[in-house]
């Protein structure tokens, strides 16, 4: 069983182990005391999705660093519209492994409609309430006000709490933000979407390039009933041959993979291009009529 280092809360060290000791790994929590200024690093905010892979490697190697072992993992979220019509409510995961003896990463990501961070101006007590209820209070946690302004409290879970937060947030008579705590501690929807892309990850994982030996190829689309995969490390495009399907059988054996040579244009070390190694699963939850 091989340790792997994440700076992130609990919960989301429980999440991740969850998924990820199938695969081999135990999560050791690094040092996170400064996590909330970490989060405050200026990267690439021109694209959330890449902004979101950023800080995740960030963290990744940051991890790894501070505990001293090889493997570091990190988890990012973005919350916005939805990447295709800029309408539906869009949640987003991302998570990195991070190899640091081969400075290597494996880059994943999920998305979903279903655990968006909800956010609405109230002005009195019912409507707070209203809102609440329509964010799943008290299983999921609300936020109320903004940052550094007088009264924001997050993390509430108690009616009582939420009265009292309310009363002193509308004191200047101007209205109240109260939207949904997006901490996977105090976001369940989050939590298990955290589950999902770790899961994914763990299954590149178990994947390995028969060239450099590196985790995490990424799938590609094949031809002439064929599967091919890539690897980010060395750039080894790897064929493999799918079963033929007979008639209410499948052939008994897949020939071994074919490895061919670097495709034009690939990189030799995936920092060099990270944000180029992204799988993503979608899921979109339809109002219901």
């Amino acid at each position: 069983m091989k340790t792997i280092a994440l700076l992130g809360t609990s919960r989301e060290a429980q999440c991740i182990e969850e998924s990820l000791h199938p695969a081999g790994f135990r999560v050791r929590q690094a040092d996170c005391s400064d996590l909330d200024a970490l989060e405050g690093i200026p990267l690439d905010e021109s694209e959330p999705a890449t902004h979101a892979q950023q800080r995740a490697l960030l963290k990744a190697r940051m991890a790894a660093k501070r505990t001293g072992l090889r493997y570091g993992v990190g988890i990012a979220g973005y919350m916005g519209l939805d990447p295709h019509m800029r309408v539906l409510p869009w949640a987003y995961e991302a998570i990195v492994w991070w190899d640091t003896s081969r400075a290597h990463a494996v880059f994943e990501s999920a998305g979903s409609s279903r655990n968006h961070g909800a956010r609405q101006l109230v002005w009195d007590w019912d409507g707070a309430r209203a809102a609440a209820e329509r964010a799943g209070f008290p299983d999921q946690a609300l936020v109320v006000g903004s940052p550094g302004e007088p009264g924001y409290c997050r993390g509430i879970v108690d009616p009582g709490h939420l009265r009292n937060a309310l009363e002193h947030a509308l004191r200047d008579g101007e209205g109240a933000w109260v939207s949904v705590d997006l901490r996977a501690e105090f976001n369940p929807g989050r939590a298990a979407l955290i589950r999902r892309v770790t899961a994914q990850l763990a299954r590149r994982l178990a994947h390995r390039c028969e060239t450099c030996g590196a985790a995490g190829l990424s799938d590609l689309p094949g031809v002439n009933a064929s599967r091919q995969r890539l690897c980010h490390h060395c750039g080894a495009l790897e064929t493999q041959r799918l079963p033929a399907r007979a008639a209410g059988s499948d052939a008994a054996s897949v020939p071994r993979a074919a490895r061919r040579g670097r495709p034009h244009g690939a990189s030799r070390n995936a920092i060099d291009a990270p944000l180029a190694i992204t799988g993503q699963l979608i899921e979109v939850a339809m109002p219901r009529r």
